[in-house]
């Protein structure tokens, strides 16, 4: 039996001792959606509410083991708590705050600081892989703060773009790099924008490339 099996057991059995209707609840085997599990391509997914929100484990890559929650008007997944064990003991605590519960994202701090796993997901990625390079970036900039995100996780942005031709990277984080002045490059980048035909993506990487070599180069001469 796998540590989350015997996590969703344990959330089985307080709830059928429990005289509190539980607003989550463990999926049955027959209730599990294998497309639907597909689709979303991180892991099982075990417990779910009325909302159409559920809550999963990563099966694989370098957030195996991590619960996830997929809130169905949210953004896409990103993790929630270190483990099963610790997913069910907050709903035997706290199981009918389901708006809290759901946006929690503290707990995944005790493993592993969040940066960090933000920045173990984006080296881990095949980013020659779009849909793969997407979600990685998506939950990477959803586990740190938008406001300042770290300088090694810019740093690893900036070696995705310059090493990887993806569309959803191209459009998405040079606005982004300028925005936080990665390196002090904000201008620069700006300047190769507006000399370039917006849409055309062969112009804007051949523009920006050079930018973001020079400034990763220079930093690994000191």
């Amino acid at each position: 039996m796998t540590q989350w099996e015997a996590a969703v057991n344990r959330h089985r059995q307080w709830r059928a001792n429990s005289p509190v209707e539980s607003l989550i609840r463990p999926l049955e085997p027959e209730e599990r959606d294998a497309e639907f599990e597909d689709q979303v391509g991180l892991g099982p997914l075990l417990w779910y509410d009325d909302e159409s929100n559920y809550a999963g484990v990563y099966d694989h890559g370098p957030l195996e083991g991590l619960v996830f929650v997929y809130v169905h008007d949210d953004p896409p997944p990103v993790p929630r708590f270190e483990s099963a064990d610790a997913f069910v003991d907050r709903l035997i605590l706290d199981d009918d705050a389901v708006a809290d519960l759901w946006s929690v994202h503290d707990l995944v701090d005790q493993v592993t600081p969040r940066p960090e796993l933000a920045l173990r997901l984006l080296t881990a990625a095949d980013h020659d892989d779009d849909d793969a390079s997407i979600q990685a970036i998506q939950t990477a900039l959803a586990l740190v703060p938008s406001t300042q995100p770290p300088a090694d996780l810019l740093d690893e942005l900036a070696r995705i773009l310059r090493d990887h031709d993806g569309l959803y990277a191209w459009q998405d984080l040079p606005p982004l790099l300028t925005q936080h002045n990665w390196r002090g490059q904000g201008q620069a980048i700006t300047e190769a924008l507006r000399r370039v035909k917006k849409g055309y993506l062969a112009e804007t990487i051949n523009a920006i490339r050079p930018v973001l070599d020079s400034a990763l180069t220079a930093d690994t001469k000191r």
